[in-house]
């Protein structure tokens, strides 16, 4: 056992060395928003999309080593990734579903890029604008972009992230970036119910639709050093990092 936590331990760290891959935390601010299920279908998609990609669960991997939140969905799906990490190469993201922010213990740096997953149902928006407001002093540098989970449309998830937005904007001083959303779609459950993701079930399903361009956003955004720099929405659209941060989709 400690000879497999030890092989663990040296695999994070290959996995986590300086530029050695992508690090995205995907985050949310209460249980039961579907924080790991969006994790796990989207390790999927950008590994269906030709990325190399793991997913670690960071609950489990925490100095203070709570345990992981229960997700029926993602039970089926997450497997070992959630369990353990197989590393003999450095991919090229890294998806960290966690809890909280926190500096990741086996690289003592905290993670380049935050996903915060928001269900669309207002007691999971009000706790995403009290879980800015508390992480805002803690994650000073915290860059944070929302993906709204379980939308019945495209204009209610616009509407949600609009209004975050707003919100966080005018009174926390914090800009958001819209990642897109997943859609309340039942091929999603089918999909974990066979142990599936919801690509490899139903391409054509609206959420698989949906995170697939999901994915293509994530790759479009910044990389962290150039964050503060000129970002490109696509070749030859140069942006300002500000004008990034505000567009919803």
């Amino acid at each position: 056992m400690l000879e497999h936590t030890l092989d663990q331990a040296q695999g994070l760290r290959r996995m986590f060395a300086p530029g050695a891959a992508r690090v995205i935390e995907v985050l949310a601010a209460s249980p039961g928003v579907g924080r790991r299920t969006v994790a796990v279908q989207l390790a999927d998609a950008l590994a269906r999309a030709g990325r190399d990609t793991r997913l670690v669960d960071g609950d489990r991997f925490s100095a203070a080593g709570g345990a992981a939140e229960h997700d029926t969905q993602a039970a089926s799906l997450m497997g070992a990734a959630a369990a353990g990490v197989s590393a003999h190469a450095a991919p090229d993201v890294i998806l960290v579903t966690a809890s909280t922010p926190h500096a990741l213990p086996w690289t003592g740096a905290a993670a380049a890029q935050t996903l915060l997953v928001v269900a669309a149902a207002a007691p999971a928006i009000t706790a995403a604008y009290a879980w800015l407001k508390r992480v805002a002093s803690q994650f000073p540098a915290l860059r944070c972009h929302v993906l709204v989970n379980r939308a019945a449309s495209e204009a209610e998830a616009r509407k949600v992230l609009r209004n975050l937005a707003g919100a966080a904007r005018a009174y926390l001083g914090i800009q958001l970036q819209g990642c897109g959303f997943v859609p309340e779609d039942p091929a999603l459950a089918l999909a974990a119910a066979r142990g599936e993701s919801v690509l490899q079930a139903d391409p054509q399903a609206p959420a698989s639709r949906a995170l697939h361009q999901v994915t293509q956003r994530l790759m479009r955004l910044p990389a962290p050093h150039r964050i503060a720099e000129t970002a490109f929405e696509g070749p030859g659209q140069p942006r300002s990092a500000a004008a990034l941060s505000s567009t919803p989709f």
